[in-house]
């Protein structure tokens, strides 16, 4: 059973890097970057993300990265992220319309579900798992705790 859970887990790792990727081809293809307001948004999200995927590959690997603290800020960055995201899918949705934009709100609020793996995951890291935080002196960017 631990070892069909940690295929799920890497399974669930392979395919968040892989829409990472996606993403930031996307961004820069649909031109997020040519407005200062446009590319500091895709960078904050960009750079939240792929910190994230850190946090998920040192949560499967049990390996401690930087410290708590700041595993704990990311996680409630990206609840609020994703909060802030869904209700603004959600509001979309209130007046019910049979078109594109809204189909597009309703795919955009279910791809936020894709979210909530790697949310269990930081706050297993970060809160979970007091014996993997004794020894701060081991792992990479340890010099960085």
């Amino acid at each position: 059973m631990a070892r069909f859970k940690m295929v799920l887990w890497c399974t669930y790792f392979a395919a968040y890097a892989l829409l990472f990727c996606i993403t930031a081809v996307n961004f820069v293809r649909e031109g997020f970057f040519e407005s200062f307001f446009g590319t500091f948004l895709s960078w904050a999200v960009l750079s939240s993300d792929a910190v994230a995927i850190l946090g998920v590959y040192a949560y499967l690997r049990s390996i401690p990265s930087l410290n708590r603290t700041f595993w704990r800020a990311l996680l409630m960055f990206m609840l609020v992220r994703l909060t802030i995201s869904a209700s603004f899918f959600a509001s979309t949705l209130l007046t019910w319309q049979l078109d594109s934009a809204h189909y597009e709100a309703l795919t955009n609020l279910f791809s936020l579900l894709f979210s909530v793996p790697m949310l269990v995951a930081l706050w297993r890291y970060a809160f979970g798992s007091p014996s993997l935080w004794r020894n701060t002196n081991s792992g990479f960017c340890a010099g960085l705790a």
